[in-house]
């Protein structure tokens, strides 16, 4: 413990009574010292017409930047400090949960932590947006109104196919894509099965590369030359292929009816397909 040394001896320099005062003064600084020693010292040593004592630490006695993290008491777990009303600091929660939105660099990362995006958005292919493999061209005119419907025809024996070829939109999250298949039937009774596989082509990537892992949806014949609306289907992936996906890709297209597992007794007219892709950007600029 560090002590204050008594004042020596002066000779004639200094009388002795001087001499005894503050030998005296010195031994009760080093008592008020020695309460707690330097390291726990709770207040500041004055020395006010020669008597020395200790008071508390004021603020402007307090060097800048020089408490330490480890002077300050000690906090629970999972806080940060702040106030939810004007007053004196106080532990708020912050779970690691929250810890990890606090230290993201914006918010399409918060998002990310979060797994949401800015919702769905639509685009769809018609009949004659489809390039033809070997599904017919077709049309369907309505007797009553004379309205023209352009169709793609798929026989009920042979498993026809058709393409399509499209950028993305750069909002597109580069995640999994859903469909509707719109649908008639001139006759016939039974299911249809449409399936989907989507591949996905880089700036200077070959065209040729593959395609995804198809996507069905099966979809029931109710009645005849009335639009049929197929359930959601999911699932279309193109990084399930093998293939990396990069913002502002082309995705190209496969639609095919799955005549090895559909039952309906006819061919299965293609109206249009609808698809749906979440997005991370309020716009494409």
């Amino acid at each position: 413990m560090s002590t204050v040394n008594k004042v020596p001896a002066l000779g004639n320099v200094v009388q002795p009574e001087l001499q005894r005062e503050m030998n005296d003064h010195a031994n009760r600084l080093n008592e008020l010292v020695g309460l707690e020693g330097l390291d726990g010292l709770t207040g500041v040593v004055h020395v006010v017409a020669g008597v020395p004592s200790v008071s508390t630490v004021v603020t402007g006695e307090i060097a800048n930047d020089a408490v330490t993290f480890a002077k300050m008491q000690n906090l629970s777990a999972n806080v940060v400090i702040g106030a939810a009303s004007a007053g004196d600091p106080v532990e708020l929660s912050c779970t690691a949960a929250g810890r990890a939105l606090i230290d993201d660099a914006d918010a399409a990362a918060q998002r990310a932590t979060l797994g949401v995006s800015y919702g769905k958005q639509t685009f769809v292919i018609p009949a004659n947006g489809w390039e033809l493999g070997s599904a017919a061209r077709g049309v369907y005119i309505d007797a009553g109104t004379n309205h023209v419907w352009p169709t793609l025809d798929f026989d009920q024996t042979v498993a026809e196919i058709v393409y399509a070829s499209l950028p993305m939109p750069k909002g597109w999250d580069l995640g999994v894509v859903q469909f509707h298949v719109y649908w008639t039937a001139a006759s016939g009774t039974g299911t249809v099965a449409w399936t989907i596989s989507m591949g996905s082509v880089q700036d200077n990537e070959a065209l040729g590369d593959g395609y995804s892992t198809g996507s069905q949806v099966v979809d029931t014949l109710q009645t005849a030359n009335a639009l049929h609306i197929s359930p959601e289907a999911g699932g279309l992936l193109p990084s399930s292929g093998g293939e990396s996906v990069a913002t502002h890709d082309m995705i190209k297209l496969i639609l095919t009816r799955d005549t090895a597992t559909d039952t309906l007794n006819a061919d299965a007219r293609l109206l249009a397909v609808k698809f749906t892709y979440n997005t991370v950007l309020h716009t494409d600029d």
